[in-house]
This record gives structure tokens, C-alpha cells and sequence, in this order.
């Protein structure tokens, strides 16, 4: 975790592991990933260089470890792939009722449900804070069941542009916030952002041309071709070949 800490720790708009260590660096202001993007380099650096680099205890790179240590065993999957993520999900309990269930001030509805309606007891409601579009409640008798939004036309948000819409609308003055006033003020969240964002990419290629003229290099000048990446003990990042997947899902 040491490892993988320091390199998240040289990414642009990091914290650092203390205020102490971030000192005057303005992480906020220096903020270029998403989440999602985030995501995906951390993934990229696990399977990549981590996984392929000497480890300096093992004498010899995790995934050979790891190869090494599964030979003659059996090693049993989940039967639904997707089963495991689910198992690490937050949770809420609601009752199921006609409706459906409500969480996040959200209605959920599926057909699946009707044998529940009625019951005293409240069910596990698990949900996935970057995609509200549904969520999966766990079943008295073993399993679960995927319940979408109650209204199809509703788009996918997450948790955070959730709690961001419920703070803006009651600082307007809102006592009462429903549903539609949440994806509204969500709807109109996403355009400030996606107008910020070009905003951004002006003002990135502007610093990048300024920074180009200062250091003397012209901005026509065409890149020095990269080397094969088979030939490059730097490039680690174990690649799939042409009309294969990586095998690597990211959420």
C-alpha cells in the first residue's frame, strides 16, 4: 500500500497523506482526473507496473508470485461474477411496498417485488453510489433482485451529484425536495460542468502553447515516433492482442 500510496501521491490535485506534507500545494486548484478516471489509472498501475516490477522482498515480480502460487489449485469462482462486487456494496433496509422502494428520495419499482409487499420485515437494500440507476435488494429466500428507477426516463447519477443537487436546492430556499426537482437541479449541474470543462481544455492548450513558445519549441513540430512497446522494458502494461479483451472490467 506504501508503493501504490506514493504514486497516487504524484498525480495532479493529490492531498498527500498529511496537511503537513501537502504544505502550500493547492490540491484543489492543481485537480485535472474524475473519479472514474481516477479509477481507471489506479487499476492500470495495480496490473501494470506493480504487478510486473521486482518486488523487493519476493525478489521477483507479484503477478510470478501469484502465477507460482496457484499452480495445482483449484481455484472456484464466484458462479456470477458480478455476485462478489455486489457482497461489497453499502446498504440501506427499506420495506417493500405498492410502490415500490424508496431510497435517496428515489422510487424504485420492479414487478419482482409484489410477493413482499405487506411483510413486516425490512429488506437490504444495496446500492452503487456511482450508478443510482438501480439498485439490488437481497431476497428472504437467498439472492437478489435488480430494481431500476420507477420513471425509465430518469439518467444514471451518482451518489455525490445526488447529495450536490439536495445542497443547492436547499440553499435556495427549497423545504421540500422531490424527485424531480433532484434530477433537474442534477440535469442543470451537468451543463455547468460540461461548459467548465471546455472552458478547461481552452485554457489547458493555451498554457501549453505558452509553454512551448517560452521553451523555443514550435507547436507544429511533429512528436518523435514512440517506440514498439515490445521493445520498451519500460512499458509494462501488459496489452491484449488485436480482437481480444484484457479481461479487465472497470465500473
Amino acid at each position: 500500500m506504501g508503493t501504490l500510496m506514493g504514486r497516487v501521491q504524484a498525480l495532479p490535485g493529490t492531498t498527500f497523506s498529511s496537511v503537513a506534507a501537502r504544505g502550500a500545494y493547492e490540491s484543489e486548484g492543481k485537480a485535472v482526473l474524475t473519479f472514474r478516471e481516477f479509477e481507471r489509472i489506479l487499476a492500470l498501475e495495480v496490473l501494470g507496473p506493480y504487478h510486473n516490477e521486482v518486488h523487493a522482498t519476493l525478489g521477483r515480480p507479484p503477478v510470478a508470485a501469484w502465477t507460482e502460487g496457484l499452480a495445482g489449485i483449484d481455484l472456484r469462482c464466484p458462479a456470477r461474477p458480478d455476485s462478489l462486487w455486489r457482497d461489497f456494496l453499502p446498504f440501506e433496509e427499506r420495506l417493500a411496498r405498492r410502490d415500490g422502494i424508496r431510497l435517496f428520495g428515489i422510487q424504485y419499482q420492479d414487478g419482482t417485488l409484489a410477493h413482499l409487499v405487506g411483510t413486516t420485515a425490512k429488506l437490504r437494500v444495496k446500492y452503487d453510489p456511482r450508478d443510482l440507476s438501480a439498485v439490488f435488494v437481497e431476497l428472504p429466500s437467498g439472492g437478489d433482485v435488480r430494481v431500476p428507477y420507477a420513471d425509465f426516463s430518469r439518467p444514471a447519477i451518482t451518489l455525490w451529484e445526488h447529495r450536490e443537487a439536495h445542497r443547492k436546492l436547499r440553499a435556495e430556499g427549497r423545504r421540500q425536495v422531490d424527485e424531480h426537482a433532484v434530477f433537474a437541479a442534477v440535469a442543470e449541474q451537468r451543463q455547468v460542468l460540461a461548459a467548465a470543462y471546455e472552458k478547461s481544455k481552452a485554457a489547458r492548450r493555451a498554457v501549453s502553447r505558452a509553454d512551448l513558445a517560452a521553451s523555443g519549441v514550435s507547436a507544429a513540430e511533429p512528436e518523435l515516433p514512440m517506440e514498439d512497446a515490445a521493445e520498451d522494458p519500460v512499458a509494462k502494461v501488459p496489452m491484449p492482442a488485436d480482437g481480444q479483451s484484457s479481461g479487465v472490467e472497470f465500473w
